[in-house]
């Protein structure tokens, strides 16, 4: 069976994500995980996975109120892959498990694969900080990169 170099890389991803939780290394970039009131953003190093100018990494996301997916899935917490991009400092979303609770709690409602060109940008509606350049900037560091 031969096997896309996209069908590879989500592969590879999604062993990270699963190799990544289980270590439980997450770098909280906007929020507070302790802080019930607050959402909250993590990207975990040790699950990244670099190639040339791109990168995988597994993020996470905690919100106080429920969102709505593009989709229509209401969720309060999701766990996924991005993809990033680190010439042109863009992000997109590979795969997502959403979760009806937050700080993914309980057996996710819905997982999705996105197909690479189903492009989901990696955005995170009503949080300030500029989030996605804070999870670009974290992937592509040379520092967290290489460990």
């Amino acid at each position: 069976m031969k096997l896309s170099v996209t069908t590879l890389s989500l592969c590879v991803a999604l062993f990270h994500l699963n190799a990544a939780q289980a270590e439980g290394n997450w770098l909280t970039l906007v929020g507070d995980p302790k802080d019930h009131a607050a959402d909250y953003i993590q990207l975990n190093p040790s699950g990244l996975s670099r190639d040339k100018n791109m990168r995988t990494v597994p993020v996470r996301v905690s919100r106080v109120y429920a969102r709505t997916s593009k989709e229509g899935i209401v969720f309060r917490s999701f766990e996924g892959v991005a993809a990033i991009d680190c010439v042109s400092g863009s992000a997109r979303i590979l795969q997502a498990s959403f979760y009806a609770e937050a700080n993914f709690k309980g057996k996710p409602i819905r997982v999705e694969v996105f197909k690479p060109d189903d492009v989901r940008p990696l955005a995170f509606r009503d949080v300030s900080g500029q989030p996605t350049q804070r999870v670009v900037l974290a992937a592509c560091n040379t520092r967290i990169a290489s460990n």
